[in-house]
């Protein structure tokens, strides 16, 4: 069989190794590579019109990239490497979780309850490439999946035990057609799950019959933040599928801990709170961040590459001031531009006291950073040497 892996980031590698493993020798295409031997550029495959038996995309390899036009039409099958690894699972007791905000909190919290009772995997778009894990999963086990809406779009032929919706906002529009096609591959884990579980937003958004929850947030107020209750009621509503009692989830939820650079308290000083939240990357995720932290008067910095035009619903009224910088700085009006996050920090240093410095850069990380958690990192550093 003539494979072609589409994309060679951490899941194409991974699942290359795998085929490997099995005596299996794919083709690559991937622009990042000289195109000799097995790897293919877009020039050498369009002069060669290699065809394939299977294509896997990976996520890194857009729908709207003309590569990924070219690699369809020359192979008989396309697959998500979503689909092809969960081909290999033993595990039947398999949750999907997926949405524009929250997916990887709430796949946390499900795993926190979890995996006193179970042998638990937490994998997917979270670093943990499937394909890596399939040989440590057994019948018994609980997997439960980070998806993200590329790992959905070529999916046909997967079965989740539990799918979980968390939220939907406008999000990865640079890299997808429009926002109902965003939409449809988000509904599309219905399809594959035996149980579906949303909340009434979600399900008004995709036309869905809203099925309530019927759980007593009252009680789990005060111990998790504002921002995290909706994805705490979803995965309460997923757990006690699997025995978890409300008494349990009470005892455990003190012992929780967020990431980092999700609403993280990284220092105070002398009146100052300087918050962490580079993970954000949609407007909505910036906008609970700040009605999380609004004690106090804000100072929101933002950064990053708009996925999104839709930034009028911002909430940059409830900010004392706001500062961008990187690419979005010349797409949104009102803020004060400045070149580098040194000379943001340094004018807050010299003109501000007693505030919140929310640092929710609403964009992607890319313009200037190689991900969120280096963009994060930066932010912790330089706060760190300037209000020592």
């Amino acid at each position: 069989m003539k494979i072609l892996i589409l994309g060679y980031g951490r899941s194409g590698k991974a699942i290359d190794r795998f085929l490997l493993k099995n005596n299996i020798i794919a083709s690559i295409y991937d622009d990042n590579y000289p195109p000799l031997g097995r790897f293919f550029n877009y020039n050498r495959l369009s002069n060669l019109m290699t065809q394939f038996d299977l294509c896997i995309r990976t996520p890194g390899i857009t729908k709207i990239n003309k590569a990924y036009f070219l690699a369809n039409s020359l192979s008989k099958k396309i697959v998500s490497d979503l689909e092809f690894s969960l081909m290999f699972v033993k595990s039947k007791h398999l949750i999907g979780v997926t949405g524009s905000n929250g997916k990887t909190t709430t796949c946390k919290l499900i795993n926190h309850f979890l995996k006193d009772k179970y042998n638990t995997h937490v994998l997917g778009n979270n670093d943990f490439p499937i394909i890596e894990y399939v040989e440590r999963i057994q019948e018994d086990d609980i997997v439960i999946l980070e998806i993200s809406s590329f790992m959905l779009e070529d999916t046909s032929n997967i079965d989740l035990e539990v799918g979980i919706i968390t939220s939907l906002c406008e999000n990865h529009l640079n890299q997808t057609f429009d926002y109902q096609s965003y939409l449809g591959y988000k509904k599309r884990i219905k399809f594959f799950s035996k149980t579906f579980i949303s909340n009434f937003k979600v399900s008004k958004i995709l036309n869905i019959e809203f099925s309530n929850n019927n759980i007593n947030l009252d009680k789990f107020r005060k111990l998790v933040s504002k921002t995290n209750l909706g994805n705490l009621e979803l995965a309460i509503c997923c757990v006690s599928k699997y025995g978890v009692t409300e008494k349990e989830i009470i005892d455990k939820l003190p012992s929780f801990k967020l990431d980092k650079y999700r609403q993280e308290i990284v220092h105070t000083y002398e009146g100052l709170t300087f918050i962490n939240d580079s993970k954000s990357t949609t407007v909505e995720s910036t906008n609970k961040a700040i009605e999380e932290f609004d004690n106090k008067p804000i100072i929101l910095i933002l950064e990053g590459v708009l996925k999104s035009n839709n930034t009028d619903n911002l909430r940059l009224d409830k900010c004392e001031k706001v500062y961008g910088y990187g690419q979005l700085s010349k797409y949104l009006k009102n803020i004060i531009n400045k070149e580098t996050l040194e000379e943001i920090l340094y004018d807050i240093k010299i003109n501000y006291t007693n505030c919140n410095i929310l640092f929710s850069p609403v964009g992607a990380s890319l313009d200037l950073y190689s991900s969120y958690k280096e963009r994060g990192e930066h932010f912790d550093k330089l706060v760190k040497s300037l209000w020592k």
